[in-house]
């Protein structure tokens, strides 16, 4: 285990040189209907297949079962004590390397990743489910910070389009899709809040009973806060 954690560090430390930030932006800037970016085969095949290995193995009393409107049941987790390839994941996802990556992507400079993961985390959702069109909530209340990036790595050893799943963008009047993205395994997708941005998968999975759609999913927020006193550098005495 611990090479597949080397292999992490190094991936991620040298994540610029991987997947340029400059080529993603004119992506990020161009693309439609919202702004943003599809990173395919993001993690290294070993890191890959561990993380598939290790979701299949994860221990049940870890998962949070939920009933969303109009969606079904699905499950969630945020605790990846017992799990060190989704931990480590999870802790690179979050770190100032992978944030430095997105904001020159975005040229956003004030991104700040949640550490709680709330609303993220690891997800699987079984067949004859689906996720229910919607707005994303807008306001960390713990952190007291406003929505600014939504992050997403798919992590299932296959996909097949027949099983239906793929990430759906909708007008906000709900009656046009304008955008499709398919949940391919190691497949990043990331994109930028929009408060009226609709969005889901509206057909249930068709997948077989033994495989689920999963992913890991990190947010990050921006702050328009003000100080407390007004700023000022550190003081000596």
């Amino acid at each position: 285990m611990g090479k597949i954690v080397d292999m992490i560090l190094d991936f991620f430390n040298n994540l610029e040189t991987r997947f340029d930030p400059e080529n993603l932006k004119l992506h990020y800037k161009n693309s439609l209907p919202i702004s943003h970016v599809i990173v395919d085969d993001f993690l290294p095949a070993d890191v890959y297949n561990n993380l598939i290995n290790e979701i299949k193995i994860f221990p049940q009393d870890k998962w949070i079962t939920k009933n969303l409107p109009n969606s079904g049941t699905r499950k969630e987790s945020r605790d990846f004590t017992n799990s060190p390839v989704i931990q480590e994941l999870m802790i690179h996802l979050t770190s100032q390397m992978f944030v430095k990556w997105l904001s020159k992507i975005t040229e956003s400079d004030d991104i700040i990743p949640d550490l709680h993961h709330l609303g993220a985390g690891l997800s699987s959702a079984p067949s004859g489910s689906l996720l229910g069109l919607h707005v994303d909530f807008n306001w960390n209340n713990s952190l007291k910070l406003n929505r600014k990036i939504n992050c997403i790595l798919y992590a299932n050893s296959t996909w097949d389009s027949a099983w239906n799943g793929d990430l759906e963008f909708w007008d906000k009047e709900k009656t046009t899709c304008l955008y499709k993205i398919a949940p391919l395994p190691n497949r990043l997708l990331f994109w930028e809040y929009e408060k009226e941005l609709v969005h889901g998968f509206s057909k249930p999975l068709n997948c077989p009973d033994d495989i689920e759609r999963q992913n890991l999913m990190t947010i990050y927020y921006s702050s328009n806060a003000t100080p407390t006193s007004p700023p000022h550098k550190s003081d000596f005495y």
